[in-house]
């Protein structure tokens, strides 16, 4: 009688790791529904087929199913609960999905079996930062400069910096980034932000030359460089970059609205009117538009629409804290 069984067995387990490689074939052409799918029958087939766990688990995060990729990790962790890649691979899938907790505990662990294990210390800051820890964001962050003084190590460095109002140690944090790397696009367009935030508006124009020469697509970048230029005063420039832009984004809000306010400072009330008008169409929920498109009819000696926004904004104050303000 034990023989048929022992046989049983090996034939099951032969069949799991022929679905396994299936599944491995799969994810090499990059073909991950189905992938999970061999991964699933062969850990149908045998239960205890912990690479089958860690193999669909790499899977489910290449598709963005982050949960189901942390409960894989997670259940290979019960066959080898000693492997520190696995307690990041799941602390890392749980802070994509959004579970902070999790994943802080996971990366704990991670960090406790490896002191220097450096990208859990990254994922573990990532964590501090949206949870509101910076005091233990920057401990995380000096600790990976201390394993590796790269450009992200410095970047991450300075975003934090930022989040404790330290901002003379953010700006050094991204120059010495920029020092390691000057074609990182992300960080010439943070170090502009925090420039134009301290009115340090030359130096913030350079660095969002810096960003547009890299990515002349980037968004962000030209509406950054609309406003450095409107801080300078250089509103018709900064009004041309915004109409080209609206070529090529004719549903971004935020070019109509920015606009808008430099024809308000041109004293030109009724082409903001129009942009505060195509905003608010893009952007119906934005207590700000309203607000700024009375105060353009007010302009224009216009008070009846004037009043409809403003009675606009009051309806909107019972739910939108903005709007009350």
């Amino acid at each position: 009688m034990l023989l048929p069984l022992i046989f049983a067995a090996t034939l099951q387990a032969q069949t799991a790791r022929q679905y396994f490689r299936a599944g491995e074939d799969f994810t090499k052409a990059n073909n991950y529904q189905d992938a999970i799918a061999q991964f699933t029958k062969a850990i149908e087939l045998d239960p205890d087929f912990d690479r089958a766990y860690v193999s669909r688990a790499q899977s489910y995060s290449w598709i963005g199913e982050h949960q189901k990729a942390a409960e894989d990790y997670d259940r290979a962790l019960v066959f080898d609960e000693k492997d520190e890649e696995l307690y990041y691979f799941s602390g890392r899938e749980w802070h994509l999905h959004g579970n902070n907790q999790f994943a802080l505990m996971k990366l704990t662990t991670a960090i406790s079996m490896k002191k220097n294990f450096e990208e859990a210390y990254k994922v573990r800051q990532a964590v501090y930062m949206e949870m509101e820890e910076y005091e233990k964001a920057l401990e995380d962050c000096l600790v990976c400069l201390k394993l590796n003084d790269d450009e992200q190590a410095y970047y991450n460095l300075a975003k934090v910096y930022e989040k404790l109002g330290m901002d003379p140690e953010a700006e050094e944090a991204y120059k010495m980034s920029l020092q390691k790397n000057r074609r990182v696009v992300e960080t010439h367009f943070s170090y502009a932000q925090l420039l134009f935030r301290l009115e340090k508006f030359d130096e913030a124009g350079l660095e969002v030359t810096q960003v547009l020469q890299l990515d002349p697509r980037h968004l962000e970048g030209i509406l950054l460089e609309s406003q450095v230029l409107a801080a300078q005063g250089n509103y018709l420039n900064a009004s041309d970059k915004l109409s080209m832009a609206s070529v090529e984004h004719p549903d971004e809000a935020r070019i109509y609205l920015y606009r808008g306010d430099i024809n308000t400072k041109l004293n030109q009330p009724g082409y903001a009117i129009i942009d505060y008008s195509k905003a608010i169409e893009l952007d119906p929920e934005n207590a700000v538009l309203y607000y700024k498109r009375a105060g353009a009819y007010e302009a224009m000696r216009d008070y009846e629409k004037a009043l409809l926004d403003y009675d606009k904004l009051l309806a909107m104050s019972q739910y939108d804290g903005n709007a009350q303000r």
